[in-house]
């Protein structure tokens, strides 16, 4: 069953909301973290990953990927190891202190976001997030291919634009942000 227009519009009116989330993970997050923030949640799921792919998955150009991959790599918190298949590149992981700082960095918010929906109940808090998992795939999945054509999602974090501009990124650890 197709979703009607005023339904549509009704969900862009409430998408800012959205916007709050996102200040809650901006918050006592260093400025410099924010931007590379997807990056370390896309290499904490995806593991030893070479930054093409990262880009993929980011949904960025790869130039933007290896912007923040260096940074990452000048804050000690993602290092680049030769590829063992293709001696010519390279593949990212992140490091013991990136994994810990990403995690310091969730606990963080969702303390955070807890704190804010202390009156939902756990139920609510997951339909929603289900919900905008579902949305985040079937984007994903209309943007990979012809109009009228459908293909199955690719189970790929959704970060925010490098310029911020986007919507939050979830931290959950094995949640593909959206």
């Amino acid at each position: 069953m197709a979703v009607s227009v005023e339904s549509c519009t009704r969900l862009i009116e409430v998408l800012p909301v959205l916007a709050l989330l996102k200040r809650d993970v901006r918050s006592g997050t260093s400025a410099q973290l924010i931007p590379a923030l997807p990056a370390l949640s896309v290499l904490a799921v995806a593991g030893d990953i070479r930054p093409s792919d990262l880009a993929e998955r980011l949904s960025v150009d790869t130039s933007v990927a290896s912007r923040q991959v260096a940074s990452l790599v000048a804050l000690g918190l993602v290092e680049r190891h030769p590829d063992p298949a293709d001696h010519r590149a390279h593949r990212l992981r992140l490091t013991d202190a990136g994994r810990s700082r990403l995690e310091e960095i969730r606990d963080s918010v969702a303390r955070r976001i807890s704190s804010r929906l202390s009156a939902w109940d756990e139920a609510d808090l997951s339909a929603l997030t289900d919900l905008l998992e579902r949305l985040g795939a079937t984007i994903r999945a209309s943007d990979d291919c012809s109009p009228g054509e459908t293909s199955p999602a690719r189970p790929l974090a959704a970060p925010e634009p490098a310029d911020g501009s986007g919507p939050p990124t979830v931290l959950a650890a094995g949640r593909a942000a959206t």
